[in-house]
């Protein structure tokens, strides 16, 4: 979908995405180091969808340095 540089385009980024969010569920949550893992469901309600997300966060001196998201963007084509 794309790539953000910076705290002001992941914020506006993430606006655009929440929009439409209606429910997060988290199924699962990993941390080793300064990795974080966690899987969830992501429902929106335009496009209606329930989209299973792994999201991959890295984590230096207690603030998200960087974020990977992984999921099937289909709902959007």
């Amino acid at each position: 979908m794309g790539a953000t540089n910076g705290n002001d385009e992941y914020v506006e980024a993430m606006k655009r995405v929440t929009a439409t969010m209606t429910r997060i569920t988290r199924n699962a949550l990993f941390a080793e180091g300064e990795d974080v893992c966690q899987i969830y469901d992501l429902t929106l309600a335009a496009p209606a969808a329930t989209l299973p997300v792994a999201q991959w966060l890295k984590v230096r001196d207690g603030r998200i340095a960087s974020v990977r998201l992984f999921f099937d963007a289909r709902p959007y084509a």
